[in-house]
């Protein structure tokens, strides 16, 4: 029951340096600055940019992506269900 008790303790403290890391870590590499409204902008401009200039690639490489997403949650529902 004691230990039961220290494991419960040991993960929250775990959680919550977990979470004070991120929190340290977001704003020692100034993570705050890709969540502006700008930016976005900025980076949405670029993206148009690059798919006006190449959008074979840009639709190739999205559907690749999309690919490897699809397949990966397949993977993981058939390791949860029991399938092989």
């Amino acid at each position: 029951m004691a230990q039961d008790k220290s494991k419960k303790i040991v993960r929250k403290v775990v959680i919550v340096g977990l979470i004070a890391l991120g929190i340290i870590a977001f704003r020692y590499f100034d993570l705050g600055q890709y969540l502006t409204l700008e930016y976005i902008k900025a980076s949405q401009e670029k993206f148009h940019t690059l798919y006006l200039s190449h959008r074979f690639l840009v639709i190739a490489a999205f559907a690749k992506a999309f690919e490897n997403l699809m397949n990966s949650i397949g993977e993981k529902r058939n390791r949860l269900s029991g399938y092989n």
